[in-house]
């Protein structure tokens, strides 16, 4: 079990940080040459599967990409030196690939979340708000469903429908 899992503080098997930056660091090369490319699809596929790791437990997936992509920047250069390529192609802004106008839902992927068997990080949005509220409706708290999910209870609050009564444990 080495490599993907590696022995956790309480002596249960979690999964390892090494692997889980390993695969985000070849996702966030493979991000930087899609964008360097002008790939939209490929700059897609990257995004999804980035956002379809499940980061251990206490690192939040976003701010890891985002640290990562940072570590491949060299200070020493100016902002304008490092996004002069850009330039001649209407700059950062022409590189933004257009958010899809709806997400599908995929019942069977509700229905696993719901009963714990498939991560957050796995939903579309549309989904993960469909389970939040389902289990919202059923009574458990922010807590109860991040650790369900295998996520930050903030993820959670992102989706539930009313903040106010969720902050409650």
């Amino acid at each position: 079990m080495s490599g993907l899992f590696e022995h956790g503080h309480d002596g249960r098997w979690v999964r390892s940080q090494r692997h889980y930056v390993d695969q985000l660091v070849h996702l966030a090369a493979r991000l930087a040459a899609s964008v360097h490319d002008r790939d939209e699809n490929e700059i897609r596929a990257t995004l999804a599967t980035c956002r379809s790791l499940v980061p251990p437990r206490g690192v939040d997936g976003e701010d890891a990409l985002l640290i990562a992509l940072a570590a491949m920047v060299d200070p020493a250069q100016s902002i304008r030196e490092l996004v002069a390529w850009t330039a001649a192609d209407g700059g950062l802004l022409a590189l933004l690939p257009a958010r899809p106008v709806s997400y599908p839902i995929n019942p069977a992927a509700v229905e696993m979340a719901v009963q714990g068997e498939l991560p957050a990080a796995a939903l579309n949005p549309v989904e993960l708000a469909e389970v939040v509220l389902t289990l919202t409706r059923d009574g458990r708290t922010v807590e109860q469903i991040a650790h369900l999910l295998d996520t930050e209870p903030r993820e959670i609050r992102r989706w539930a429908p009313d903040t106010s009564e969720l902050h409650a444990a």
